[in-house]
């Protein structure tokens, strides 16, 4: 398994360097914790033209040279298209990393481009420095260990009134998130088959189901609690999550989540429960 690590980026100054319907204005940057990126604008992404915009996306490149020049795709994210007058403003996007088996120093650039005309057109670029890997992993990557402590029996059920409060600690692979990227969420029970979730799209509660079950903790058979989020979808698409409670104490413990759907992502981190 490779060795993966978070690296932030510098928060540089967009430049624009091709004309087309799309301005791009602010600071742009990224933070990696493999296999997690997340590309980070303060600013905005605007049409001022009265057309519409192309399909707009995110390229993370990493080359050997200062961009443009050859080099691979780290990450990518499509943002979609602008009608006239509208704007992408100030955001933080999650999408997948995948750095080749390479060594050495890299330039890392964002770039924004349109596709226009049949083809891909950079509209802006932010150049974020020079990295390095070895054998396809950045140097110096935090990793970080389940807690060592005894699991003991889950909550019985998740019943209405109760909120589960996540706190990201690592991803799939252990690789540690820093400490400005560890997000909270809640989950907001308003039933026994019903939950809120912050930081998702809907704004009304969701189907879950909750069982307890055999599973394993640092190589030992205990007793999770399983917790199975469906929040539907369009066009036969279903977005689910499964969370699996790992209780240390009465209201507390370890959690892994894993997301199904187009967002797949495996996150381990700390729990409470009231």
């Amino acid at each position: 398994m490779k060795k993966l690590l978070f690296v932030f980026a510098l928060l540089l100054s967009i430049v624009r360097i091709d004309a087309t319907t799309v301005q791009a204005s602010g600071k742009l940057d990224w933070e990696i914790t493999e296999p997690r990126c997340t590309f980070k604008l303060e600013g905005t992404i605007s049409n001022r033209t009265t057309a519409p915009s192309g399909t707009i996306r995110l390229v993370l490149w990493a080359t050997r040279a200062p961009f443009p020049s050859p080099g691979t795709i780290v990450a990518e994210q499509i943002l979609g298209s602008l009608n006239s007058g509208t704007q992408f403003k100030s955001f933080k996007i999650n999408t997948t990393s995948n750095i080749p088996n390479i060594s050495g120093e890299y330039y890392f650039t964002v770039a924004v481009a349109e596709f226009s005309g049949g083809i891909w057109r950079n509209v802006a670029i932010s150049d974020t420095g020079i990295r390095d890997l070895k054998i396809g992993d950045f140097v110096g990557q935090t990793k970080w260990s389940l807690p060592n402590l005894p699991v003991v029996s889950p909550a019985s059920a998740l019943q209405k009134k109760n909120i589960l409060t996540l706190t990201e600690k690592a991803t799939g692979l252990f690789n540690e998130f820093p400490g400005s990227s560890q997000t909270n969420s809640k989950l907001r029970f308003a039933s026994k088959s019903k939950v809120s979730v912050s930081n998702r799209a809907q704004n009304k509660p969701v189907s879950f189901t909750y069982r307890k079950k055999n599973g394993k903790y640092n190589s030992q058979k205990v007793i999770v609690g399983d917790v199975a989020i469906n929040y539907g979808g369009k066009d036969n698409f279903v977005s689910k999550t499964k969370l699996t409670l790992y209780f240390h104490t009465e209201k507390s413990g370890t959690y892994q989540s894993v997301e199904s759907g187009r967002n797949k992502e495996a996150v381990w981190g700390s729990f409470t429960l009231k």
